[in-house]
């Protein structure tokens, strides 16, 4: 089951990630404080997917925040603008941290492909590591692989006899 949960997670990132290259989905989150006798308007986080790349800025304005509200917002891409290593930016504003898509692509694929090859099992006459038949051998290893064999997949002359 897992192993269908990395792949479907997998595929889905790589779909994010194409699409990321030809339009731009921004969520940003806006809250309202008072300063003074005034209100002001600040932004207090945002999230951006574009350019191969998800990435998160955040403000360091005042805590006390009232009336937030977030919303989306969706337009073209800029094509040829991928970001291949990650990014971090400590600014006057806040903060801003770039994570291209390959990144938690390769921490899913990797697991994810140790799991369908550690399920793959063989028929219980072939060797359980290169999958050679094994039908006859009385040796007791594989002469594909060099695999030494459990005692119950060796067949003696013995046992061999009809």
């Amino acid at each position: 089951m897992l192993k269908w949960a990395g792949l479907i997670l997998s595929l889905l990132i790589v779909t994010a990630w194409i699409g990321s290259l030809f339009w731009a989905v921004y969520y940003t989150r806006r809250g309202s404080y008072v300063d003074g006798r005034h209100w002001r308007l600040c932004t207090t986080c945002g999230l951006s997917f574009a350019g191969g790349c998800l990435s998160h800025f955040g403000e360091s304005g005042p805590k006390n925040t009232s009336g937030v509200t977030g919303y989306w917002q969706f337009g073209p891409g800029y094509v040829g603008q991928q970001t291949w290593m990650p990014h971090f930016e400590q600014a006057f504003f806040g903060f801003y941290l770039s994570v291209p898509l390959w990144i938690p692509l390769l921490l899913v694929v990797v697991p994810t492909v140790f799991l369908f090859r550690h399920e793959r099992m063989y028929p219980g006459h072939c060797c359980q590591r290169c999958g050679y038949d094994l039908t006859g051998n009385t040796s007791g290893v594989c002469p594909e692989c060099g695999q030494a064999l459990l005692q119950s997949w060796v067949r003696t002359p013995d046992s061999a006899t009809l």
